[in-house]
């Protein structure tokens, strides 16, 4: 699921750079950089998580299994 949000948040970025390339209005072109602001963030908390998750499943598969378990 990770990946094709990863996709769709950098698909939607790249729409967003087409766009400033396109508009020649200053304040469109500012929407946009903002709207690429807001998604790069979005994109690294996505990344951050993951890696947090990952850390966890890593660390939980090298501990050995007690008895109980």
């Amino acid at each position: 699921m990770e990946e094709k949000n990863d996709i769709s948040i950098l698909n939607l970025i790249e729409k967003n750079i087409g766009k400033i390339k396109a508009s020649h209005n200053v304040e469109a072109k500012s929407f946009y950089i903002s709207t690429i602001e807001k998604l790069c963030e979005a994109y690294d908390q996505q990344i951050s998580a993951e890696l947090i998750n990952s850390t966890k499943e890593k660390t939980l598969a090298d501990k050995p299994m007690s008895e109980e378990q």
